[in-house]
Parts: C-alpha cells; structure tokens; sequence
C-alpha cells in the first residue's frame, strides 16, 4: 500500500554532503581537512586526467 502524503527534502544533496564531510573532518582528523584529502590520495592510483582536475581545483582554491 502506498503512503497517502509526499515527503519533500528540506536540504539539497550538496547540504546534506557538505554537513557530513565536515562531520568526518572534525570527528577522524580533528577538524585538518588536508589530513582527510593526504589520506584518501594516499590509499588510490589516481589516473593522469585525475591528479589533472585535482590540481585545477587547487588551483582554482589559491
């Protein structure tokens, strides 16, 4: 049986993604976001296009 009301969101994914990324940034690498990034780098082979964007972005950052 199918409910009778429509739940809309209250915040967007990106909220929502921002909240909890800053969540796991305080609570794993007390509150060092370079600490998280130095760790997820670390556990992956980043292709060539990859390591590309990330250094676009950082440079977008600056």
């Amino acid at each position: 049986m199918e409910p009778k009301f429509v739940c809309h969101p209250l915040v967007t994914i990106e909220q929502a993604r921002e909240l909890e990324t800053t969540e796991l940034i305080n609570k794993m690498y007390d509150g060092v976001a370079d600490q998280l990034v130095a760790s997820i780098l670390g556990r992956k082979n980043l292709s060539p296009e990859e390591i590309k964007r990330l250094k676009q972005l950082v440079n977008s950052l600056e």
